[in-house]
């Protein structure tokens, strides 16, 4: 089993990270993919839920590193170009995400739980959790696929890459986004849901999704 931020892939493929739904395929963001990239980063209408949209030349810089972060030896991001699987068409990215600790953190955490540092930065990355984020162009709205592509994901995410929990992190002004998750079963943290709190957090667990595939 590949084990998120911990997989070797020096010496393996991304290619081996393709996965599909009914009417998707997701394959690992590629060098071809920056006109994708940036028409998503510097969309103001795709951006207004997350962050102020990014010049061409930032969105083209983001580009480069998330490619890096992606061929790293322990990844902390990985991201998936959605396609149409009829016309091939890209509707989008998807991907994952792992925190980065301090060093402080990580030799307390690592000797509580036995995970591994990455000895080069000094930092641990918690490989069984990562935080999940999707951009859909704006052709793609409103046929569902942000449900399917998300569980996908999800799937390829507790059977593939050993994911023990996953977290989605949105601005709850994000009703779109809300309404995926709330259908999709993620359980909130109270605290984000009081009045005062302008951002959601909600998280699924491998656990919890393997029982729900089990009676869906």
């Amino acid at each position: 089993m590949l084990t998120g931020p911990e997989t070797e892939t020096a010496g393996q493929s991304l290619d081996t990270h393709v996965f599909t739904s009914a009417r998707l395929v997701n394959r690992p963001l590629a060098e071809q993919d920056l006109p994708l990239y940036c028409s998503l980063y510097t969309d103001a209408r795709i951006m207004r839920h997350i962050a102020a949209p990014l010049s061409q030349a930032r969105a083209e810089r983001a580009f480069g590193t998330s490619l890096k972060l992606m061929a790293a030896p322990a990844p902390t991001l990985l991201n998936w170009v959605i396609t149409d699987k009829q016309t091939g068409e890209a509707l989008g990215l998807q991907g994952f995400s792992w925190a980065k600790v301090s060093a402080h953190e990580a030799t307390a955490h690592n000797k509580a739980t036995a995970h591994k540092a990455d000895a080069r930065t000094n930092v641990r990355q918690d490989a069984a959790r990562a935080e999940l984020g999707i951009m859909l162009l704006r052709s793609a709205n409103g046929k569902l696929i942000p449900e399917e592509a998300t569980a996908a994901l999800m799937q390829h995410g507790f059977d593939r890459l050993g994911l023990e929990r996953i977290d989605v992190n949105y601005n709850g002004t994000n009703l779109a986004t809300e309404r995926v998750v709330k259908k999709l079963g993620f359980q909130f943290e109270p605290a984000s849901l009081t009045p005062s709190s302008a951002e959601r957090h909600c998280y699924m667990l491998a656990e919890n999704w393997f029982k729900r595939e089990k009676v869906t």
